[in-house]
């Protein structure tokens, strides 16, 4: 999808094009801007960056709006590669703000709308989202005259509902494209693409028998085009297909095609995915794969880290250049009153004592200065030596706390336990992935964090001949201290259910409440499985599950932290309550 956005604002080569002996007052800044498109081109995003940050000095200080829409475009674009989104959404709208009202810059504004748009999805701001999708659309209305236009909103929208699991409302716009006259002529990519797109939602919507046919015609249509990004999806698709109908060796083949492909043209997110069904579908080496799996999920999140950290740096150090800039202006400015005062003065006092003054100025400028920089860099320094403090802290708890689970898993090698120790770390990674997008400094949203959770291990369990299906009350904010030790809790005591709930059993349901009441927080799970073992007893039970279950209360209030569960014929209730005002 991102690919289809990317612009090409300038001639397409892939020589470096460098202006010289150039005399043009904006000829450095469009130096600038061409090698950090060259950059880009390679991949080398630090790089690019930089250069496209030096050419926003030159064309703001010559006040070119046309080339300073061009160039955060580019940062628009390169910021949602990189997973940058909320940048990526500030960056498509100071382009629109710079980009000249012109019919002429109409394909750029739509593209730049179309960006922000879909930022805003994988923000999960589905109603902005929805509203710049719309704009895209109105500004393409004759869809006779921009066919394609059409497509880009139509699959867009199919898209967004399909992220949020309202799956007929997905099927209808993708259906809307595949009827799209002569699209399979005309447009074939897009309509295989659409098409796989249907079929994926039908799956999701447990529709399996309607997909399996789309899925094919869809795969046939893109290894015809050479259409490899596409090709790797349906891959991945129709291994998950076999993986569902318990058809392990043709989704092994499937997820190894999709791997091998990722490999040949760099796509790295997707080559993580058939990684993980590679280690599900091959018993004899899923161990070697999940470890493979492991480090490349490690290397990208290093990765996103080091370029978010770069880019932050580059911001700085362009807007302290600025600052610099127009200090310097305004000295220049005072120096040349003073000049003139200076030299009225000098006409009625004489010159010495004029110089005098004005060095004794300059000193007390200078101290001035000095001061003020001097208590600038300590509060950063100060800034800095917190900000390490607490990301170690996290770092150190998440990482005690997956060597504990290793350790466990290490005891029972087994896919089961493989699988145990990828939901119990995938909780902490959704709740990095949840304070990133969260604005609340440093406290979690817990309805989306636990929904996160409740929905991946639905996927994980999913069974054609049992429906499970739950409910979840938890609008509160936590500290992400103890969003932490919760999630993981939630996260075994939820994968516990599917496991051993609803054995013998087609249908079944469980609640999920997490609720803050006089300076408590009370979690609450209920089912109505078959109840827990006659012989299980919540204080002498030596599972691991139910062991950490109780310590991870115990840090989260020592005193009073307290973990009780009822069982009847009717099912299983868990209740925990601790201290909220106890900071972990």
């Amino acid at each position: 999808m991102l690919l289809s956005i990317a612009l090409s604002c300038k001639k397409d080569s892939n020589k470096l094009n460098i202006y010289t002996n150039a005399t043009a007052p904006d000829s450095i800044a469009l130096n600038n801007y061409d090698k950090g498109l060259y950059f880009a081109k390679l991949h080398k995003q630090d790089s690019a960056y930089t250069y496209f940050q030096k050419a926003l000095l030159g064309f703001e200080k010559n006040k070119d709006n046309y080339n300073l829409s061009l160039v955060y475009i580019e940062l628009t674009l390169l910021d949602y590669q990189n997973n940058n989104l909320i940048s990526s959404q500030a960056n498509g709208i100071k382009a629109l703000t710079y980009l000249p009202d012109n019919k002429k810059y109409k394909k750029y504004k739509g593209k730049i709308i179309n960006a922000i748009g879909l930022s805003s999805e994988r923000l999960k701001q589905y109603k902005n989202a929805i509203t710049y999708y719309e704009k895209y659309k109105n500004m393409y209305a004759d869809i006779t005259l921009y066919p394609k236009k059409n497509i880009t909103y139509l699959n867009n929208m199919g898209m967004l509902f399909q992220e949020k699991k309202e799956y007929k409302k997905s099927i209808s716009f993708f259906t809307k494209i595949i009827n799209t006259d002569s699209i399979a002529t005309k447009f074939p990519i897009k309509y295989a693409r659409a098409l796989d797109n249907k079929a994926w939602s039908l799956f999701l919507n447990n529709n399996q028998d309607a997909a399996y046919p789309i899925f094919l015609k869809s795969l046939k249509i893109r290894e015809s085009q050479k259409d490899k990004p596409g090709m790797i999806m349906s891959y991945l698709h129709l291994a998950n297909y076999h993986i569902y109908n318990k058809q392990n060796k043709n989704a092994y083949n499937f997820a190894l095609k999709s791997y091998k492909l990722c490999t040949e043209i760099f796509d790295t997110n997707s080559e993580l995915e058939a990684l993980y069904l590679l280690a599900k579908t091959d018993d004899e080496n899923a161990v070697i794969y999940f470890n493979k799996y492991k480090e490349r999920q490690k290397i990208l999140l290093q990765q996103e880290r080091n370029y978010k950290d770069q880019t932050a740096k580059i911001r700085y150090e362009t807007e302290q250049n600025k600052k610099k800039i127009a200090k310097q202006h305004a000295q220049i400015e005072k120096k040349d009153k003073a000049l003139l005062w200076g030299t009225i003065v000098a006409g009625l006092i004489g010159l010495s004592a004029l110089l005098f003054l004005f060095q004794k100025i300059k000193i007390s400028k200078q101290k001035e200065e000095l001061t003020t920089q001097k208590e600038a860099l300590e509060t950063q320094n100060e800034q800095i030596k917190i900000l390490k403090k607490e990301v170690h802290h996290k770092v150190n708890n998440d990482l005690l706390m997956a060597l504990n689970f290793l350790d466990e898993a290490k005891k029972q090698p087994s896919k089961t336990a493989l699988e145990n120790l990828e939901f119990r770390i995938k909780s902490m990674l959704y709740l990095h992935q949840q304070l990133y997008i969260s604005d609340t400094k440093g406290r979690v949203n817990m309805q989306e964090y636990i929904d996160t959770i409740c929905e991946n291990i639905h996927i994980a369990y999913h069974n054609a001949n049992k429906q499970i299906n739950y409910s979840l009350d938890a609008a509160v904010n936590i500290t992400s201290k103890k969003a932490r030790l919760i999630g993981i809790i939630s996260n075994e005591l939820i994968t516990n259910i599917y496991k051993y709930a609803f054995e013998n059993r087609a249908t079944g349901n469980y609640h999920f409440s997490l609720k803050r009441e006089q300076e408590k927080i009370i979690l609450l799970v209920v089912d109505n499985g078959v109840g827990f073992p006659k012989d299980f007893d919540n204080d002498t039970s030596t599972s691991f599950g139910w062991k950490m279950i109780k310590g991870l209360v115990k840090q989260l209030d020592s005193k009073n932290g307290k973990v009780t569960s009822q069982s009847d014929q009717k099912g299983s209730r868990v209740t925990i309550i601790f201290d909220d005002k106890i900071s972990v």
